[in-house]
């Protein structure tokens, strides 16, 4: 595979292994990473020129030949400390005739999430390769009929930030036997950033990225309760249904969006903060002032509409029927 190819120091290890035990798994140790905003690309390359692999940490293993699926397999990824960055839980892929494939432009933002989710996942038994992007874990996203802004400029995206330059492990895990590498990740060099602008970024980053998992979370709560409560139009539960409606549209614009939406019934915190998100993971420098301002002052926002949703999904509890009732 070309993808093996390209990779001199798998090469290497490959060269050095005794004789395989195919009865075991083997973890590659990854090459060097690079932090670029260049890298991967997404042209076409004409006839004779290279392409650039993608970006993100590229981690080789091999299987058992007798994996089925049954056997829990993980990558997990941690920072020198151990703490953990990201873990993912792969599975068998699956043997399906083929087919055409979906228009992407049919999908929603969800359904192509699980469908990159799904292909990541994957594996076979012999050898793996897998992706990581390098990012923390995803934010929740809003469910209940809440549909993305696309195309407007700043990416509206629930993904997690990127880390910093330094060492990471990643370790295999296959039904209890653990495997663990050691491997970088670098700077592009035609960037200058040093390695403390970077940690500030990340920090903000992730004070972001938190305050929008929380606010998403209890947001969905709050719209399945309200699901909940619409559907039994008991004594008392219209009054709960609107405090709910209330709050959620104090935070999030769960109107149908399109190219006036905004401009008709404005925009609300939850949409300024993950503007504000896409912004300060744009390009390898440290956040401005007008950025920790503005996180600032978001927050304060939301802690006060969180307080207000928190009291109306209270409310609600109390007079909803049993979950099963439904």
């Amino acid at each position: 595979a070309f993808w093996v190819l390209g990779d001199l120091s798998l090469l290497e290890q490959l060269s050095r292994l005794p004789a395989a035990d195919p009865s075991s798994p083997y973890l590659f140790a990854p090459q060097k990473a690079w932090l670029s905003p260049v890298y991967g690309g997404g042209f076409r390359p004409r006839p004779g020129m290279g392409q650039n692999p993608p970006f993100g940490a590229t981690v080789y293993f091999s299987l058992p030949q007798s994996y089925n699926g049954s056997t829990p397999v993980t990558l997990t990824f941690a920072n020198v400390n151990g703490q953990t960055i990201r873990q993912f839980t792969l599975h068998l892929k699956k043997k399906v005739k083929a087919k055409k494939p979906a228009n992407p432009a049919d999908l929603t933002p969800a359904q192509r999430e699980a469908q990159a989710r799904e292909r990541l996942t994957a594996i076979s038994p012999g050898m793996n390769r897998f992706q990581w992007d390098m990012r923390y874990p995803s934010a929740a996203t809003v469910g209940g009929g809440f549909i993305r802004p696309q195309g407007v400029g700043v990416p509206y995206s629930m993904a997690g930030p990127i880390v910093t330059p330094g060492d990471y492990t990643v370790t295999l895990n296959y039904g209890g036997q653990s495997l663990r590498r050691t491997f970088s990740v670098a700077l592009d060099p035609r960037l200058h950033a040093t390695q403390a602008e970077l940690e500030a970024k990340l920090a903000l980053e992730l004070q972001i990225h938190n305050t929008l998992n929380q606010l998403n979370r209890q947001l969905n709560q709050a719209i399945a309760l309200r699901a909940r409560l619409a559907k039994d139009p008991a004594p008392g539960q219209s009054a709960a249904v609107a405090g709910l409606t209330h709050a959620i549209d104090a935070l999030i614009q769960m109107k149908l969006r399109g190219d006036e939406t905004d401009a008709v019934f404005g925009t609300r915190v939850d949409l300024h903060l993950a503007y504000l998100s896409g912004e300060v993971a744009e390009g390898y420098r440290r956040p401005t002032p007008a950025e920790y301002a503005a996180y600032k002052y978001l927050s304060g926002k939301i802690a006060a509409g969180e307080q207000v949703l928190t009291s109306a999904i209270s409310t609600a509890r109390q007079v909803a029927p049993p979950s099963g009732r439904n």
